[in-house]
């Protein structure tokens, strides 16, 4: 009968376990290995491996005391790379050296895993078994990062070559991109294993394929430099790109100060709404990791976040990491963070579902650029959290209901500007891609339609509250009151106006061609993306994509995230540079999201007299 291996408990506040990996000649051998308390005060050398779990289950037996512990496939292959032909290796690896069945065990060492992997003699990424692909990869970035010094002509020459877009013409070409389409690249855990460590004892490893991390982080500001825009190698180091700028800047002030002088530098103080939105993306197999992960190397930032405990809730947790968030970086942007796809249904309103990738920056839905907007003036932001920190207090005022809700444009990317070929017909760009033509006029009328609602409800309006003509309200309320690419913005405007008021379909023009026969659906395409409407006609789609019409009672338009529903409140909020969507509860309001409010945006409905500003309890 088989006897399962079980962790003895930990004897000191200080310690951790390490592996003992008993050496084979073969890496096909059976695993077998020890484990022993060690104190931090008294720590062995020791290597640390940072792996991805990818959600596997622990099936594979090895050998522990004599026993039999299970562990994740990605870990076997880990350490039969590991493993010695001839002498015992020292390890740490999370999966072994903490008992996974005990909260208490995991709460704890999670809050001492920055200073593990800041001992470890050395730490060794697994990326897993290696292809001709990353094999290649890992070639390339190694030359790039040698470009500097004495490496042979030809590989020089190629290496060049591809820096500046020589060699890759489509993502196919790329030879950089399999790497980082790995899964650790991908993963929360692994960011402050590497950013935490001495970079020079760090050794990337993909089979029997390595590279030292330093020569990989050489590469990569390379590939920064020349612009190299083929693969996810930006986004897959894009946080711990970001973190490790913040601690060189905190750790040497005067790199800091020279950072802070360059385009796209970081400050020297962390902004911890940046790090838990590129975090965001990373992925964990337990929601609670996205903050837990973060434990260590926001220690070594100044944040003290609270200690980790699987205990608490996910909805606890992520409150704690909001009232963090604000009262560090003294902004209430988190808030922009809030709205998402899918939601858990038990967090507060104000704080956002970290778990949920949401929407992503192509999005038009995602607030990219609410800091160019001022709806609060120039008023600071001012907040109170409850003592149960289920409740946010702000200053602000409610100052409008939305009262006309049109149809949410509910059109893909890539059947408005995404195509694949062109084709001209009588002079004019139209676009002919490589979808079911009758299921993408389907869609296009369908937009067609509902841009139609939205203009009738304006025209419903013969003025506006700030003075300006109900067209131009109109006019920039879709594009976000965007600034116009070129001279006849206007003109575009009011052809695009033109179209979508008049009723009759035979009216639309498209050139010589003749209308006779072909539907309405294919008529407003090419009058919309052909002809001189179509400047205008993108910006709607690139703006008001996913997004919902709307009027208020007091007669502004406005245009939100395909959220919100009639009867919502429309509030503007101290140091907040958008207006915001509440719904109201019988306690307070529940944040729905953020709009844009033609008429609002500029500190226009303000109060000069701060008497009349509320206590906005969101819940």
């Amino acid at each position: 009968m088989e006897q399962r291996y079980v962790h003895l408990p930990l004897q000191g506040s200080r310690s951790i376990r390490v592996i003992h990996l008993e050496p084979a000649p073969l890496s096909t051998s059976p695993l077998s290995c020890t484990l022993k308390e060690a104190s931090f005060d008294i720590l062995p050398e020791y290597i640390a491996l940072s792996y991805s779990w990818d959600a596997q289950t622990p099936s594979c037996p090895i050998t522990c005391h004599g026993r039999t512990l299970y562990i994740t496939p990605n870990c076997v292959s880990a350490l039969q790379h590991l493993r010695d032909e001839h002498d015992v290796r020292t390890l740490w690896i999370d999966s072994i050296c903490i008992d996974q069945t005990s909260l208490e065990e995991r709460s704890h060492q999670v809050a001492l895993m920055g200073e593990i992997y800041k001992k470890a003699k050395q730490v060794i990424v697994w990326l897993g078994n290696s292809d001709s692909s990353t094999e290649q990869a890992i070639q390339r970035l190694s030359d790039i990062s040698q470009i500097g010094g004495e490496m042979d002509a030809e590989r020089k020459e190629k290496a060049m070559r591809l820096l500046f877009g020589l060699e890759v013409r489509n993502e196919s070409d790329d030879p950089i991109g399999p790497l980082f389409r790995r899964s650790w690249f991908h993963r929360m855990w692994t960011i402050q294993e590497v950013t935490l460590a001495s970079v020079e004892n760090v050794i990337l490893c993909c089979g029997n394929d390595t590279l030292e991390w330093v020569f990989l982080v050489i590469a990569l500001g390379y590939l920064q430099a020349s612009k190299y825009e083929w693969g996810r190698w930006d986004k897959a180091m894009e946080l711990q790109k970001y973190l490790s700028d913040l601690l060189i800047a905190r750790k040497y002030p005067d790199v800091g100060k020279v950072q802070n002088n360059k385009s796209g530098s970081v400050d020297s103080q962390p902004v911890v709404l940046r790090i838990l939105s590129y975090a965001r993306e990373k992925a964990s197999t337990d929601p609670k990791d996205k903050i837990f992960a973060l434990f260590g190397i926001l220690g070594d930032l100044g944040v003290e976040f609270p200690l980790p405990d699987y205990k608490k809730s996910v909805a606890q947790i992520y409150s704690e990491a909001v009232v963090e968030c604000v009262n560090h970086d003294k902004s209430l942007d988190v808030l922009f963070q809030v709205p998402s796809d899918h939601r858990r249904p038990d967090l507060p309103s104000w704080v956002p579902d970290w778990s949920d990738v949401s929407w992503t920056s192509s999005d038009p839905r995602k607030s990219a650029v609410h800091d160019r907007f001022r709806a609060a003036a120039s008023a600071v932001p001012a907040w109170k959290f409850s003592l149960d920190q289920q409740s946010l207090v702000l200053s602000g005022k409610v100052v409008d209901v939305i009262k006309h809700l049109a149809a949410p444009l509910n059109v893909d990317a890539d059947a408005t500007y995404g195509f694949k070929t062109n084709l001209a017909i009588d002079g004019r760009l139209i676009t002919n891609g490589q979808w079911n033509m009758n299921g993408f006029l389907r869609t296009l009328g369908s937009a067609f339609k509902i841009l139609k609602g939205w203009v009738a409800v304006s025209s419903s309006y013969e003025k506006y509250p700030t003075g300006e003509a109900v067209q131009m309200a109109l006019q920039r309320t879709l594009i976000g009151d965007q600034a116009p690419k070129d001279a006849k913005a206007d003109e575009s405007f009011d052809a695009w106006y033109r179209l979508l008021i008049d009723n009759n379909a035979n009216s639309v023009h498209i050139g010589a061609a003749s209308s006779s026969g072909i539907s309405e659906e294919l008529k407003s395409f090419f009058a919309l993306t052909a002809g001189s409407a179509s400047a205008y006609h993108f910006e709607v789609l690139k703006n008001s994509r996913r997004k919902c019409f709307f009027t208020t009672e007091n007669g502004y338009f406005g245009t939100a995230p395909d959220l919100i529903l009639p009867e919502d409140k429309v509030a503007v909020i101290a140091g907040l540079g958008m207006p915001m969507i509440l719904r109201a509860t019988n306690q307070g309001y529940h944040l729905v999201t953020h709009a844009y409010v033609h008429g609002m945006m500029y500190g226009e409905i303000w109060p000069e007299d701060t008497g009349e500003l509320e206590g906005v309890i969101l819940m």
